[in-house]
């Protein structure tokens, strides 16, 4: 476990991702091409604090490229705490209470957001 994983394993269990480093090769291994093959869009997830930064998700149809970095006008973007969102991400947090509670924030096309559950069946 690095440095950037403490304050995150009690929420998150040991087969997801705790930081950014392993985020982007967990999306590779979970994307479903088949979920949504017509799918062409641009995600921007902007994990806030420790273990957070900037991945961004391409999805061609078929196909998806994930890796860090930023870009101008996603059709989507995520902005979320680091923590909050690898709970999320293995169902131990709701991401609907996280952004009823104003600590999802979610701009752009919100259909995308219900999309994007779909791509990544881990559970």
């Amino acid at each position: 476990m690095g440095l950037r994983d403490v304050g995150y394993s009690p929420r998150v269990p040991a087969p997801y991702p705790r930081c950014l480093d392993s985020l982007a090769e967990w999306f590779r291994v979970h994307f479903d091409p088949q979920a949504s093959p017509d799918l062409t869009a641009v995600v921007l997830l902007d994990l806030r604090g420790e273990g957070g930064g900037s991945l961004v998700l391409r999805f061609e149809p078929g196909r998806a490229e994930f890796g860090s970095g930023t870009v101008a006008d996603p059709d989507m973007s995520l902005q979320v705490e680091a923590g909050d969102f690898y709970s999320m991400l293995s169902g131990a947090t709701s991401p609907d209470v996280l952004h009823m509670q104003g600590r999802l924030e979610v701009a752009g096309n919100l259909g995308l957001a219900m999309t994007l559950r779909a791509l990544f069946p881990a559970r």
